[in-house]
């Protein structure tokens, strides 16, 4: 057996000899067969007379599994597999029937399939077994099929002998698993390549002994689903598909030389991919075929495990590649393209590629265009620029993948069927559905769905006059999409009479968690008349919409486009969706496709998607031929998903309109737009993707318009995208271009939980689950870094760009915390200002009314945390501000002369309502924050109305990205810290009142003068500033910002001390909001013995903070006011952006939340030289301040491993070259120079 060639395999077809099947019987008595009850409801049971196959595998049952599989094709029936073993010699032929006329060509019907359904009522599938040592199934050379699903040519394109796969439609298997016994090197287990409604569904292949498990790909309106490989040399050969190809939730495992290779026409899309190979791979491999456009591939949702490490590679594409959210675990290459540099992985472990897009130009010659060779770029487009290099990547190392990863993308195994026992079928007592497309049934089939959940169709037409209305939990089931059928017909009294106001045939629940399920069944138009249409969808993302035949029977001559339509013609047509999706519309969608091509008008669309907000994802979508404006239409949508994508004839495949968040993974199809027209037209819409968007290539042969796929069109006139963009400016591919990538904003899928689901994606930010030392958002651990140039910089907003701009350019910098404090205080040159900046509370006349809020105040608000959120940037919110209230009601120069608070300043009260007032110099903050302790009936109201302000705008909008500190510095209260333990407990409730998560709460203490409390030292366990935080249950998570007011060592050591506290009284995040630049000694004053350290100390504050353990750090604002010399921070500076980048280049390199402060395993180490990071014997990290000659011992773990050391410029944010280490003993490291560097160690794979 010689070795497989990936580049020159052979195919060859396995073609039976006999290609002409019986003539179909559709109205013969089925008496003849064992089991006429589950006759009657459409389904053919193999194991009964006469076919009697074996279930228990003992005896040969190819020729009875044969005969069974040609019965049921013939009279439009389910051949159903019982539970068991079937043995198998030889191939099963799973050929459409297609008619042959006079002419000698083959009728275009498409409902003769072959549909091969287990049992689901045992525990185990049914399983098709090939015997061992069957004939004709070793040569590796010559594959031959265990189950081949084909159809036979029309005699037009392909001769009526031979397999025409782009009309094997409808084609079936579902539930059947195959095994390959030994002896068979040259099996595979199913060839399947087919469209419209075809695939392979619920099945697992094992092909240990065997060469492939699947070949073939469905698309253009089909896809395989659920499909598990185990074991061949390929597990999934998709180099022979039909356009844009779609595979949802497969598994390839074990496979000897590739799990999957694909060849693909046009681009292929493979969503929720598991795959895990011992080999060293590639595991994916993608090949371009003669032409264009051959092998495109779009990997979405997916992982791939590679289990021999060294010198491997996961993906080897020779065609244009797209990748989203896939994860990658022990590859050392991730990606290998053409003349594009490789993709690596960088170290060992899990490496999450949240988006790579590598493009590669494609040529053609044509064969009847004059010979003219066309070359098609695939270039790269982000926000309306094309890009001038041929990739793009953004990998993340150490990011393991979300346990449902493949699990969102598939229907469970709680999936109803007619088997289910709670099934009721519309055809029993006491309903009585006739089926015969002639009584009307609506009523009878409403009253079983009104009764019960699981309502099923067995065969037949069900003529239906009324809408059939779904309740939120229906599931309705027929028996396959062209067995089962809803029919419209007109009654008197009827819904389906009046063409100015078309209903659906079928309509659901508008429910966000309705649980509808629609699935094997057709449900067509009106034949005269456009008083009825399809469906109407408004079920929310926990709905499924499963191989549903969406058929358009309105009866209408051949036309061209609907624009071009004298009026008076274009008044007869049907103009409106024959599919809606409105409301709280949503969930998986599986084989949509709708191809009529004639009755349209120009608003007719096969799909009119509008307004949703709830999360749409479709697993193979073809809409195509229609003569409208556009096939398919996304109006004001949000979170819509398209996972393959297939069109034929002139007109826009696709417009979205005003839509957000609207992504299309992969696309195929013959289409060419008209002349200067576009295929796919987007207009105003901020965030949306389109991925490998190509085209198999047609040129104009004077076909006339009304045919019904069109005519070709000269590729150098049209384009593949055309974008109007919300500013006005129109942007449009090149007309040659066929994008890998094209993009605007960043637009992501809706966590499952968005609306009511419980996705751990949709949750706000907590403590790690698996480190609770750090923070996790949206699923993913986190450490917090930042800076930022001002205090209360929602203030900012609505200011131009100011604002904007600054965010951008802290995630610029890899920063992802700021600070921000809900005060009104302005920096200017002259000093602090008070009465520049809006203030919370509407003024009437000059004073302020604390019932009443300021527009603008609450709109900068939201507007930062509108933008905050997009950029993934984590709040933390300082609720009371004391320099915001503090100082002398008499002096214009304090805050608190102009504080809404201050009874000189509001309608509210009088200094003499409470007697926490007093005029003049006070310690007014001390005293007014003590209304909470004290329980004021004057202030604490009002106080409480403002806190529950702050916390509505937050929670009522979304923002889940955001943390509380009850104050700024407050160096008030009793022993208890009262009250900020009151306003800690005050903001958890409230936030559980409106029924959101907990969320997390920290007070920050001064620790110096002025304080009640003497304190020389930070590690202070009677001081309560210390102690309390950590002990009472109302804050949960700490900020030590006060801390960094030290320098060198003690800023450490001071860290470590408190995080041996926590870690004693529970695990919890370390934050310091706030690094400073200035030395502050504890006990001095904020004015006096004030030192002012290098830029060196200051850097290194930062560095220590996270090497000693710390959840986040952040620095602290630059203040223009201060004297020239003196900052209290770097902020976003010069300074900070380089420490942020390097900080981000450090996180990215190692897995931190692994690590631990380990200083113990240095030596020859002086004070404050170096910090150490480690998880022993996998991965260590040194900083080194410059202070010392910089150079140190470090231990490292005896594994037998060796070290990559790598060592990262902190000024640059470079790294230098790469050295391997010994773990023999400890090993001296030598910082390259006196400043700031860090030296990464990764052990090698053993």
């Amino acid at each position: 057996m010689r070795p497989l060639n990936l580049y020159i395999l052979a195919i060859v077809f396995v073609v039976p000899s006999v290609i002409t099947p019986g003539t179909p019987m559709k109205g013969e008595a089925l008496a003849e067969l064992g089991n006429p009850e589950l006759a009657a409801l459409g389904f053919v049971d193999v194991t009964d007379t006469p076919f009697s196959a074996d279930l228990r595998g003992k005896r040969d049952s190819t020729e009875a599994l044969q005969r069974a599989i040609d019965f049921a094709r013939d009279r439009q029936m389910v051949c159903f597999f019982p539970s068991g073993r079937y043995k198998v010699s030889d191939t099963l032929n799973c050929e459409q029937y297609r008619p042959m006329r006079r002419d000698g060509r083959r009728q275009g019907t498409r409902d003769y399939p072959c549909v091969l359904v287990g049992s689901r009522s045992a525990e185990k599938r049914p399983c098709i077994v090939l015997a061992p040592h069957s004939e004709g199934f070793s040569d590796t050379e010559h594959p031959k099929y265990v189950i081949h699903f084909w159809a036979p040519g029309a005699g037009t394109e392909t001769p009526v002998d031979q397999p025409q796969p782009n009309i094997s439609m409808n084609q079936m298997l579902i539930g059947i698993n195959v095994t390959i016994g030994p002896g068979n090197a040259g099996a595979v287990g199913i060839r399947h390549r087919a469209a419209q409604g075809s695939g392979v569904q619920d099945c697992t292949i094992d092909a240990t002994h065997g060469y492939c498990g699947l070949e073939g790909g469905a698309g253009s309106g089909g896809s395989h689903a659920n499909v598990t490989v185990i074991g061949g040399r390929i597990g999934m050969d998709m180099r022979q598909t039909q356009p844009a190809p779609t595979l949802t939730g497969c598994t390839l495992i074990g496979q000897t030389e590739t799990a999957l290779i694909c060849s693909s026409r046009q681009a292929l899309c493979a969503v929720g991919l598991r795959v895990e190979t011992e080999t060293s791979g590639p595991a994916i491999v993608t090949k371009k075929l003669w032409g264009a456009h051959h092998g495109q591939f779009c990997l979405v949702d997916s992982q791939i495990i590679m289990r021999n490490p060294g010198k491997n590679a996961a993906i080897e594409a020779a065609s244009s590649l797209y990748l989203n959210n896939v994860y990658v675990h022990g590859a050392e290459t991730l990606v290998r393209q053409p003349d594009i540099p490789a993709l690596r992985a960088g170290e060992p472990g899990w490496v999450c590629v949240n988006e790579y897009a590598g493009g590669v130009a494609e040529r053609y010659r044509t064969r009847k265009y004059d010979n003219r060779t066309f070359t098609y770029p695939a270039p790269i487009f982000v926000d309306g620029k094309r890009l001038e290099r041929p990739f793009l990547a953004n990998v993340e190392p150490g990011r393991t993948p979300p346990i449902d990863l493949q699990a969102r993308h598939l229907w469970d195994e709680r999936f109803p069927s007619w088997e289910s026992p709670a099934a009721t079928n519309v055809k029993d007592t006491p309903y009585r559905a006739a089926g015969n497309g002639i009584t009307d049934d609506a009523a009878a089939i409403q009253r079983a769905i009104d009764e019960h959940e699981i309502v099923f169709l067995p065969k037949g037409h069900y003529a239906v006059s009324k809408t059939i209305r779904l309740r939120p939990h229906t599931k309705l089931i027929g028996a396959h999409r062209c067995f089962s059928w809803l029919v419209p017909v007109e009654r008197d009294g009827g819904d389906f009479n009046n063409p100015a106001d078309p209903q659906p045939v079928v309509r659901t629940a508008n429910d966000v968690h309705a649980e509808t399920m629609i699935a094997f069944l057709g449900i067509r138009t009106l034949r005269e008349s456009s008083a009825a249409y399809c469906l109407h969808w408004r079920a929310g993302h926990r709905s499924i919409f499963r191989d549903t035949n969406i058929v358009f029977s309105f009866r209408a001559p051949p036309q061209g486009p609907a624009q071009f339509l004298q009026a008076t013609r274009a008044k007869q047509l049907y103009n409106h969706p024959v599919v809606r999706i409105d409301g709280h519309g949503g969930g998986r969608w599986y084989n949509f496709h709708q191809e009529s091509s004639r009755g349209h008008g120009r608003d007719y669309r096969h799909l009119l998607i509008s307004g949703t907000t709830e999360p749409l994802h479709m697993y193979q979508c073809n809409p195509e031929h229609a003569r409208s404006d556009a096939n398919l239409e996304m109006n004001k949508a949000r979170h819509v998903s398209l996972y393959g994508v297939k069109g034929e004839y002139n007109q826009t495949i696709i417009l979205v309109r005003d839509c957000d968040h609207v992504r299309i993974f992969g696309y195929g199809g013959n289409a060419a737009a008209h002349e200067d027209q576009a295929l796919f037209v987007i207009e105003r819409t901020d965030n949306f993707l389109l991925a490998n968007l190509v085209d198999s290539p047609r040129m104009p042969q004077g076909i006339p318009d009304t045919f019904f796929a069109g005519d070709g069109t000269d590729p150098g006139r049209w384009h593949m995208v055309r974008e109007n963009t919300a500013a006005g400016e129109t942007v449009a591919t090149a007309p040659l271009d066929r994008p890998v990538l094209y993009k605007r904003g960043s637009a992501s899928e809706a966590p499952t939980g968005a609306n009511g689901g419980g996705d751990a994606s949709a949750t706000p930010i907590k403590p790690h689950s698996k480190n609770p030392s750090y923070w996790e958002h949206h699923g993913k651990p986190i450490v917090l870094i930042g800076g930022s140039d001002r205090d209360n910089v929602f203030q900012w907003a609505l200011d131009g760009t100011k604002l904007t701009d600054h965010l951008d350019l802290l995630v610029a910098c890899g920063g992802n915390y700021i600070r921000c404090t809900m005060s009104s205080r302005e920096y200017t040159p002259e000093g602090y200002r008070w009465d520049l900046l809006p203030y919370p509370f509407a003024k009437i006349g000059d004073k302020y009314d604390l019932e009443q809020w300021d527009d603008d105040y609450w709109n900068k608000l939201r507007a930062f945390l509108r933008e905050t959120k997009k950029r993934g940037i984590i709040v933390q919110l300082e609720i009371w501000d004391r320099w915001n209230e503090s100082g002398d009601s008499r002096q214009a120069r304090f805050g608190w002369y102009w504080s809404p608070w201050n009874p000189n300043n509001n309608v509210m009260y009088d200094w003499s309502d409470s007697p926490l007032l007093k005029r003049g110099r006070t310690s007014f903050y001390n005293a007014f924050h003590m209304a909470a302790a004290e329980k004021d009936p004057v202030l604490l109201p009002l106080q409480q109305r403002f806190v529950e302000k702050i916390l509505n705008e937050i929670i009522d909008n979304g923002n889940d990205h955001v943390l509380f500190q009850v104050d700024n510095e407050s160096g008030i209260g009793d022993g208890t810290l009262e009250p900020d333990p009151y306003w800690a407990r005050f903001v958890r409730r409230y936030a559980k009142s409106k029924g959101a998560c907990d969320i997390f709460v920290c007070s920050s203490r001064r620790f110096h003068w002025p304080t009640p409390y003497e304190a020389t030292t930070f590690q202070d366990w009677d001081n309560p500033e210390v102690r309390v935080p950590l002990l009472n249950a109302a804050f949960n998570f700490s900020d030590i910002s006060q801390n960094n007011g030290a320098s060198g060592q003690t800023q450490y050591d001071n860290i470590l001390w408190y995080r041996s506290r926590m870690l004693a009284h529970g695990a919890r995040p370390i934050n310091n909001v706030k690094c400073y630049h200035f030395n502050w000694p504890i006990g001095s004053s904020f004015g006096k013995d004030r030192t002012s350290p290098t830029d060196a100390e200051a850097g290194a504050k930062f560095w220590r903070a996270v090497f000693a353990g710390s959840a986040g750090i952040r620095f602290h604002r630059h203040t223009p006011t201060r004297p020239a010399g003196l900052r209290e921070g770097f902020g976003l500076a010069f300074e900070g952006q380089r420490h942020l980048r390097s900080m981000r280049e450090f996180l990215d390199a190692v897995h931190i939340f692994r690590m631990n402060p380990r200083n113990d395993l240095l030596s020859q180490r002086v004070t404050n030289e170096a910090y150490c990071l480690a998880e022993p014997g996998q991965q260590y990290a040194i900083f080194f301040t410059g202070d010392g000659d910089g150079r140190v011992g470090i231990e490292l773990a005896a594994s037998g491993r060796s070290f990559e050391l790598r060592w990262l410029d902190i000024a640059t944010s470079c790294w230098g070259q790469r050295a391997t280490v010994s773990s023999r003993g400890d090993y001296m490291l030598r910082a390259p120079s006196s400043v700031h560097w860090v030296a990464v160690l990764t052990a090698s794979n053993p």
